[in-house]
């Protein structure tokens, strides 16, 4: 695996071949979960998104809860020079009430 170029897949203009890292934030209601995508953020390098799967129709079946993460992480693909620095992570919270 050290033969592959990661700078292929990960390059954009303004960063420096960093590949970025998704994540979810798995809470509860009350959790200091809202606390800890706030810190999150404050950092320059981190995006957190927060609940997208809010709306009933964001998460109604398997291929709208894939369509909303493309259209998400396209987002952060498309407009990350927004930022002063690269993004090394982008994520979102998923609340437990917000199941199937």
């Amino acid at each position: 695996m050290a033969d592959v170029d990661i700078c292929a897949f990960c390059c954009r203009g303004e960063c420096s071949c960093t590949p970025v890292r998704f994540f979810v934030i798995v809470s509860m209601q009350r959790s200091g979960s809202g606390w800890f995508e706030t810190l999150l953020n404050s950092h320059p390098n981190i995006s957190s998104n927060g609940e997208i799967f809010n709306r009933v129709d964001r998460r109604k079946n398997i291929s709208s809860i894939l369509q909303t993460l493309d259209t998400l992480y396209n987002l952060d693909w498309l407009t990350s020079a927004a930022k002063n620095e690269c993004t090394a992570a982008f994520g979102l919270k998923w609340m437990l009430n917000q199941v199937l």
